[in-house]
């Protein structure tokens, strides 16, 4: 089956990741899921993620068939990755599988996390939480530097005019560029 592919695909010392074949199959398991959503918009309905009743029976067969198949400890797999495109794969895999609520879900994935040996899917070598922590550090030194960069980006372009005067048009656009480029 798909998932018993996917374990089996994870990158082990000598053997590289067939990485579009990895992110199809990973998507393929997502698709597997995404049943009973509520469309945006629907009338009476904030939340699109909540589930129809005629479609949650089976959502859940096809969490717990899944999760049984192995779907959980792929879905932690992937999110531990350093490929920031397979950990967001890993991290939507995760949430269709609990998607609803479902404790079977919930309990495999408590064991995978407590087990502690299910390491990134791409190879890197981290598990779970050394992999979130990572990330998580990461954003809130993103955050800092954003700000920084619009600030000082505010800052800029009420300088502009004394920055562009007596310079060249040419000159003048670079500078204009220079301010308005967007945050890397």
């Amino acid at each position: 089956n798909l998932v018993e592919q996917l374990l089996g695909a994870a990158v082990v010392p000598g053997r590289s990741l067939d990485r579009g074949l990895t992110v199809a199959s990973v998507k393929v398991l997502i698709q597997l899921l995404d049943v009973g959503k509520c469309a945006a918009g629907d009338a009476g309905d904030a939340n699109n993620n909540r589930v129809r009743d005629a479609d949650e029976a089976l959502l859940r067969r096809r969490q717990i068939q899944l999760t049984a198949q192995g779907a959980a400890r792929v879905a932690i797999m992937m999110g531990s990755c350093a490929d920031d495109e397979l950990c967001l794969l890993g991290l939507q895999l995760g949430i269709e599988l609990l998607r609803g609520g479902n404790p079977q879900v919930q309990q495999e994935m408590y064991r995978v996390l407590k087990a502690g040996d299910a390491r990134a899917f791409d190879g890197s070598g981290s598990t779970w939480m050394p992999a979130m922590k990572a990330r998580l550090r990461r954003g809130i030194k993103e955050i800092d530097e954003r700000k920084m960069y619009l600030t000082l980006q505010a800052e800029r372009r009420e300088m502009l005019p004394e920055l562009t005067t007596g310079l060249s048009a040419a000159a003048a656009l670079a500078v204009k560029n220079d301010v308005e480029a967007p945050f890397k």
